[in-house]
This record gives C-alpha cells, sequence and structure tokens, in this order.
C-alpha cells in the first residue's frame, strides 16, 4: 500500500479506489494499531487554531496604541509647534475611536458565539471527533443476508431502515455486539442521542474487544453533544482516562481539559 499518511488523507477524501478501499478498511477493521494512528492523525492536528484568544489581539492592540501615542508625544516635543499638536489629538481621537469600534465589534462577536454556541460545539464533535468503525467488506455466512441489508441501508444513509434491522439481533447472537455498534453509529447520525448512548452501553456489556472501546469513546461524544451537565459524562472520562492503554486515551485526556476547565466542552 502507498505511503500510510497519504492513503489517510486519500481515504479521509474519499479518493480511494473500490479496491485499495477494501484493504485499507480490512486494515483497520484487524490491525488495532493502524486504527489507533489513523485515530491519532486525524485527532492531532485540530486543535491548534483555538488556541489564540481575543484577549490576545487586544493586548496587541493596545501595544501599538501605547507606541503610536508614545511617537507622536515625541514628535509634538520636538516641533512644539500648533500643527503638530493638532495632528496629534486628530490621531489620537481616530485612535479613540478605532478602539471603541473594536471593543464592541468583539462583543459583538463573542454574544453571537455564546447565542450558536451548543450548535457549533456539536458541529464539530461530529466532523473532528466522531469515529465510527468502517463498514465491513465481509459478511459471517450465519447472518450474512440480514447483515448486508442492514449495512446497505447504512451506507446509503437511510439509517432507520438499518436502526430497524441492527437491533432486531438478539443477545444471543454472535454478531450482537457489531449490530449494536452501527445501530448506536445510525442513532447518533439521526441525533437521537439517548438511543444511541443506550446502544453504546449494550455493546460495551458486551465487552468484546474488538467494539468496546469505539462505544465507550462514542458514547462519550454522544453524552456530551446531548447535554455536557449530564452527570454521567465524569463517569464515562473516568472510565477511559483510568485505562492508559484505551485507544482514545489522549484524545480523551485533551476533551476531559477542556470539559473540567469551562464546564462543559466548548471547541471555540
Amino acid at each position: 500500500m502507498e505511503d500510510q499518511y497519504e492513503v489517510f488523507d486519500q481515504y479521509i477524501a474519499g479518493e480511494l479506489d473500490a479496491e485499495n478501499l477494501q484493504q485499507f478498511e480490512q486494515a483497520l477493521t484487524q490491525d488495532e494499531q493502524l486504527r489507533k494512528r489513523f485515530d491519532v492523525y486525524r485527532l492531532g492536528t485540530r486543535y491548534t487554531l483555538w488556541q489564540k484568544s481575543p484577549n490576545d489581539q487586544d493586548k496587541a492592540f493596545l501595544s501599538q496604541f501605547s507606541q503610536l501615542r508614545q511617537s507622536t508625544a515625541a514628535f509634538n516635543q520636538n516641533n512644539g509647534t500648533k500643527q503638530a499638536e493638532d495632528q496629534l489629538s486628530k490621531r489620537l481621537r481616530l485612535l479613540l475611536f478605532v478602539l471603541a469600534a473594536l471593543v464592541g465589534l468583539l462583543l459583538l462577536v463573542w454574544a453571537l458565539r455564546a447565542a450558536f454556541q451548543p450548535e457549533a460545539a456539536e458541529e464539530l464533535i461530529i466532523a473532528e471527533q466522531y469515529n465510527p468503525l468502517p463498514v465491513p467488506s465481509t459478511l459471517s455466512p450465519s447472518t450474512q443476508d440480514s447483515m448486508s441489508a442492514a449495512f446497505s441501508a447504512y451506507r446509503r444513509q437511510d439509517f432507520g431502515k438499518a436502526i430497524e434491522i441492527f437491533t432486531n439481533f438478539p443477545k444471543t447472537d454472535e454478531r450482537f455486539a457489531e449490530a449494536q455498534l452501527f445501530a448506536a453509529y445510525a442513532y447518533f447520525e439521526q441525533k437521537n442521542y439517548p438511543a444511541a448512548l443506550e446502544a453504546y452501553e449494550q455493546v460495551i456489556l458486551t465487552k468484546d474487544p474488538r467494539y468496546k472501546s469505539n462505544a465507550e469513546w462514542n458514547q462519550l461524544l454522544a453524552a456530551l453533544v446531548s447535554s455536557s451537565a449530564d452527570k454521567k459524562i465524569e463517569q464515562y472520562f473516568q472510565g477511559i482516562l483510568n485505562l492508559p492503554t484505551h485507544s482514545y486515551h489522549e484524545a480523551t485526556a485533551r476533551l476531559y481539559t477542556l470539559w473540567k476547565k469551562e464546564g462543559h466542552v466548548n471547541f471555540k
């Protein structure tokens, strides 16, 4: 296969041909280390633009204002003319006007951010953090027909039909955990977060090592999107943070820092 990170980029952009797509999705399903690297690659470069705050911009602007005031004072002292004083006064008035306008604009921006914060946070979580497993390329013979129909509906984004089939698998079926996991994905896509949380919990209870860590991560995301005040969120965080070898330990630690700092996840 081509350079690994180039393949990651092509997969995310939907540019892999059918043969390489099948090979890569099979590799993700079978190779946990590859899946971890892929997860880190998707998550590792998403946050740098959120490090600079408007307060830094304010400080820079005030620093420039101070420098300009000092330079104009020196100019006035050296020339000592009324014309220089008038020019200085005009510049200061203009600068104060610009400063007042900038402060007003910043306040407006922050007010709009506060108004639309839940929606924006939800979109960012889904776009940058949500990480469903790829649809398997092969199906087990014992449930091939029903699973094929369910995965076909899921690929078509007919999530209602996919949920109907996935949730019909009994707990005694060997693919119950997988069916519940993809049912949870479908619920999540429909923004039916309570149902997604319950389906993820069913996967976790099976303790199937193929799906448990992914279910725990996406269960946490569903809880954060649904309500960052949910009392169980701390429990979901600690369930992952207490396992340093967990596939999503690093990403969870970053989210936890934000959550504890703000009282909610605020990616803005």
